[in-house]
């Protein structure tokens, strides 16, 4: 290829492959402010006057840098060791769960949106239950009974997958009841979850990312570059801001493969193919 410079247009993907089986652990295709940052330590070689007579290069080090736009659970799942566990028939996990119910008297109880097993019933986070305020603030609280409720106390039944949730008695119109439950996820109520196990580290892997360049004479002549690293580590230092306009960021760290003849760290391909 008789070109050296190009323009960048944009990262259009971060892929990310394990280490052990070759699997894609994430896929980032929203990727902002991404950038490489080589290192190295100078070694200065002094003469009997120490005057610098050649630097040697050590230690050479490479990260790469950036935000994924928006949240990511399996970029979280790689930083954090777990990836991202789905329910099923044999994975199990408890999901908590909040609802707000609205009394009103010719509709009395109130069914939940999941099923809480009978042996769960008022245990944990379901052993009370609480009147709001109209500002959202907790007026009273009240605790479960496994019998009938009572003034002071409400009820919950299982029932055919379902479970009714019962005010205490005397609620008037209007009430607003806050009621905090867990469900069991499984193969039929599904959810995904990433653990932070203290005993577990970052993925490593393979690293590729892919770039859309631009000829610089013609804009409407594009390259796509690889950035490709055959031995990368996840950093799992990780500061996800959970707000709105919030990134999900990430550094990858560059690694020779130690057992193999070539220490390369980070290889760039440009294919002369517009």
């Amino acid at each position: 290829m008789n070109k050296s410079s190009f323009v960048i247009d944009k990262i259009r993907r971060v892929l990310f492959f394990d280490g052990a089986d070759d699997a894609v652990l994430f896929n980032l295709t929203q990727i902002e402010d991404v950038s490489m940052n080589a290192t190295v330590d100078n070694n200065e070689v002094l003469d009997a006057m120490q005057n610098v007579i050649m630097t040697i290069e050590k230690a050479k080090n490479m990260e790469i840098a950036g935000n994924a736009s928006f949240f990511d659970m399996a970029l979280l799942g790689a930083q954090w060791g777990s990836g991202v566990e789905d329910s099923s028939a044999t994975v199990k996990f408890a999901v908590p769960c909040f609802e707000t119910y609205t009394y009103k008297a010719d509709a009395t109880t109130h069914e939940l949106k999941h099923e809480i097993a009978t042996g769960s019933l008022g245990t944990g986070i379901a052993k009370y239950a609480y009147k709001l305020n109209k500002d959202g603030s907790i007026a009273k609280k009240y605790e479960y009974v496994a019998d009938t409720a009572t003034a002071d106390k409400f009820s919950m039944a299982t029932t055919g997958n379902k479970t009714t949730f019962t005010p205490p008695t005397g609620s008037q119109d209007g009430d607003i009841f806050l009621i905090a439950y867990e469900y069991e996820a499984n193969e039929t109520n599904k959810a995904s979850r990433v653990v932070d196990n203290a005993e577990v580290s970052a993925k490593s892997g393979r690293l590729m990312i892919e770039c859309l360049f631009r000829d610089i004479c013609n804009k409407e002549i594009m390259y796509y570059g690889y950035a490709v690293c055959d031995n990368a580590q996840v950093d799992g230092n990780v500061d996800v801001s959970l707000t709105t306009d919030g990134k999900h960021p990430f550094t990858i760290k560059a690694m020779p493969a130690y057992c193999a003849e070539e220490k390369n760290l980070l290889t760039f391909v440009i294919p002369d193919v517009a």
